[in-house]
């Protein structure tokens, strides 16, 4: 009887030692998680006020040594976070679907994932998950604006006019949904309309400068330069301090046959965009004004070094294509068409590269979709391509 009473005891005490050594080691483990996750934190805040990529390779160090630890929803979520800052959107996607296999119903995931997706340009994968969001939130004005946006960028015109009533119908104050509409229409070449909304937003909110900068793009299309360079002129007042306001005059500036002004336009914007490391918006800048083509393509190879995105592959195509490097255009257009299929520019660019290439089936299929996807605005430059290729 006393051998079996050493023995429970000896059973018990050892069954004690061990709950509470574990349970001091969780709670090590705990406390370590917590420090890491307000580092990380930390890091991340920082980078707001620093825009220092260090800080987000920081966080993320922080965060990878969370997850050796404690491999939950959270962690993921903010590693998905730092790398999506850090423009790495495949990483981004694959942390946050980690996150979501956890725990499939946390909206504030669901929201970054479909972020992701927009800064890779992966837009109807973006509306998946808006739509997430729009089921469990429905009367969410924000994430219907965002349904809106997401249908304008793949070429769904009328779509993301029906959309943005939707936002309007919800809050009438939406201004960005008004914009949408004027956006949507002039890409569906009813111009006249366009200029109504855009005159309807200018009237309302004074406060909404980037509404200038949409006029001086209207009348940029309807070929009526002044009254284009009059708009501009008032957006550059107002936003002396982006590189957007340098690059819309450079494009007017280089219509009107004003080399100089467009010149020191050029230089304004480049110093604006390099200092914010846009290299995407300088490459953009440089293949609308078809200058110096090795220029554009280094900062197209800065760009993609940088982001990888939908845009980012398009543009580096055409600067590509412009140092007749078609090959590699044809590549970088077919990266940009697997992120996002539906976009008539990237279809009329594979036309041209097709055509440079000798290969006129293929260019003549490549225009041919592009009309079914692209804005009317564009159908005759694309037309006018079909004709010449028929005609030979």
């Amino acid at each position: 009887m006393r051998v079996l009473l050493k023995w429970f005891i000896l059973v018990v005490g050892l069954s004690l030692f061990i709950y509470v050594f574990l349970y001091a080691q969780t709670d090590s483990m705990n406390e370590k998680s917590q420090q890491y996750e307000e580092r990380g934190l930390a890091y991340l805040d920082q980078y707001e006020q620093s825009r220092n990529e260090d800080d987000l390779l920081k966080a993320i160090e922080e965060f990878e040594k969370w997850k050796e630890i404690d491999e939950s929803e959270h962690v993921y979520y903010w590693l998905g976070e730092a790398y999506y800052r850090l423009r790495y959107f495949s990483k981004a996607e694959a942390l946050l679907l980690k996150s979501l296999s956890i725990n499939p119903d946390n909206l504030d995931t669901i929201d970054l994932l479909a972020n992701v997706y927009v800064g890779h340009g992966k837009y109807k994968r973006a509306i998946e998950y808006f739509k997430k969001i729009k089921d469990a939130l429905p009367e969410d004005e924000k994430t219907i604006l965002n349904i809106a946006t997401m249908q304008f960028h793949l070429g769904r015109y009328q779509d993301a006019i029906q959309t943005a009533h939707e936002c309007l119908k919800l809050d009438p104050t939406m201004v960005e949904a008004n914009r949408i509409i004027a956006l949507a229409y002039r890409y569906l070449g009813d111009i006249e309309k366009s200029i109504q909304m855009c005159k309807k937003i200018e009237n309302s909110y004074t406060f909404f400068d980037i509404i200038y900068a949409d006029f001086a793009l209207l009348y940029y299309d309807l070929g009526d330069y002044s009254q284009a360079l009059s708009y501009a002129q008032e957006y550059y007042k107002r936003r002396f301090n982006i590189g957007y306001a340098h690059e819309l005059l450079a494009l007017i500036y280089k219509k009107l046959g004003e080399e100089q002004l467009m010149n020191e336009a050029l230089q304004k914007a480049e110093k604006l965009y390099i200092e914010g490391k846009f290299y995407i918006a300088l490459t953009r800048l440089y293949n609308n004004l078809n200058l110096n083509p090795r220029k554009t393509l280094l900062f197209a190879s800065r760009a993609i070094s940088y982001n990888k995105s939908f845009e980012t592959y398009r543009e580096f195509a055409r600067a590509y294509y412009r140092n007749k490097k078609y090959k590699q255009s044809l590549e970088a257009l077919t990266y940009a068409n697997d992120i996002n299929p539906n976009d008539s520019q990237t279809w009329y660019q594979l036309g041209m590269v097709h055509k440079s290439l000798g290969d006129i089936d293929s260019a003549l299929q490549a225009f041919e979709k592009a009309l079914t996807l692209g804005p009317k605005m564009y159908h005759e430059e694309i037309k006018e391509e079909i004709k010449k290729i028929k005609k030979k």
